[in-house]
């Protein structure tokens, strides 16, 4: 049996931040990922001040910007958010887009759908296209970047924190034993004084008591593409938006990945859904707005992740103070700056 101050349970990249504090004040931490290794749904979002979050990012893999940042494919057009901000006074979901969040205004959807999917976009909760929520949205017009992992640098970074222990969890079990924390994996077992449960309730077999169970999770699939003709003005990392008044899931939401003649298209369905019928209609969707472009299903696995909740009852009963497990206050994912911002916050509490 292991013991440590610190046990972070997360989907990589998440907990990273925070285990690397923790090592830096001295703490022995454990950092066990969660089952596989999986890419975001989503680009990322970093201000010019978030040097901290981008300096962190690039000590695990390569960040890329993207021109023109965020990228929407709706019926109003092609939009690149930072190009677009020369004529906001033209457009009302751009004009609006930085309004204030609160109910009393509550502007009207059809002027400012822009704000509402940016509430949306990466949120733990699913609810209606107009509803109010209480936290800030993902930061459309901040510089967007792509992330893509690099093992040779995941392996310096393990190398430069010798606090932290790194794990695979393929069978665990989480429990409490007095004022400890006991995780089982399959091959051992690790105590802590700190437990921080960063990765989906689904997941877990433990003494937690739900209130609610995952309702969506974001499913990747994989095509060949010939652009053709649009080749040089696809982005690498664009939103698609069929119909802004429809629920914003299914194929009526894609979050999509243009690599080297690949797409990769995720999108939002119920976790043990048939993707069949959706898949189909989301290359139908991009064939009909890319005209006489060539696509083509993979023989490569569909990818699961980025559980999902319904509305916002979802909490943990835990028996101990120095417990943490993520519910929806926590609020967003996917977006790896946001993500950053958060552990460190949990820092400050936990220490």
């Amino acid at each position: 049996m292991s013991m440590f101050d610190s046990l972070i349970f997360a989907d990589w990249p998440r907990g990273l931040y925070l285990a690397k504090q923790l090592a830096v004040i001295g703490q022995r931490t454990a950092y066990v990922e969660n089952l596989f290794r999986l890419k975001n749904p989503f680009a990322l979002f970093l201000n010019a001040n978030e040097k901290d979050q981008r300096e962190f990012l690039e000590s695990l893999g390569f960040l890329s910007q993207q021109d023109g940042g965020f990228c929407l494919l709706s019926p109003e057009g092609v939009w690149p958010l930072q190009d677009m901000k020369a004529i906001a006074k033209r457009q009302a979901p751009i004009q609006n887009f930085t309004c204030s969040f609160k109910k009393e205004l509550n502007p009207p959807f059809k002027d400012n759908w822009l704000s509402y999917l940016s509430l949306n976009l990466s949120a733990k909760v699913f609810r209606g296209n107009n509803s109010i929520f209480k936290n800030r949205g993902v930061n459309l017009l901040a510089d967007c970047f792509l992330f893509e992992p690099s093992s040779k640098k995941m392996e310096e970074f393990k190398n430069n924190h010798p606090n932290i222990s790194f794990l695979t969890a393929q069978e665990k079990n989480i429990f409490f034993k007095g004022q400890q924390a006991v995780l089982s994996l399959k091959d051992k077992t690790l105590t802590a004084k700190n437990f921080i449960c960063l990765t989906s309730s689904d997941r877990i077999s433990s003494d937690f008591n739900s209130t609610d169970k995952a309702q969506w999770q974001w499913h990747a699939y994989y095509l060949t593409v010939d652009f053709a003709d649009y080749k040089e003005i696809i982005p690498s990392h664009f939103i698609f938006l069929k119909n802004i008044y429809l629920p914003w899931c299914y194929d009526n939401l894609l979050s999509v990945f243009h690599r080297q003649g690949m797409l990769e298209v995720w999108m939002k369905l119920k976790p043990k859904e048939n993707s069949a019928q959706f898949i189909k209609q989301a290359e139908n969707h991009l064939k009909d707005f890319f005209k006489n472009c060539n696509l083509k299903p993979t023989n490569k696995p569909t990818a699961k992740g980025f559980t999902v909740y319904g509305e916002e009852r979802f909490h943990f009963n835990f028996p101990k103070k120095a417990a943490y497990v993520e519910n929806c206050k926590d609020f967003f994912h996917g977006d790896l700056a946001s993500e950053i911002r958060n552990e460190r916050e949990l820092f400050k509490k936990l220490v």
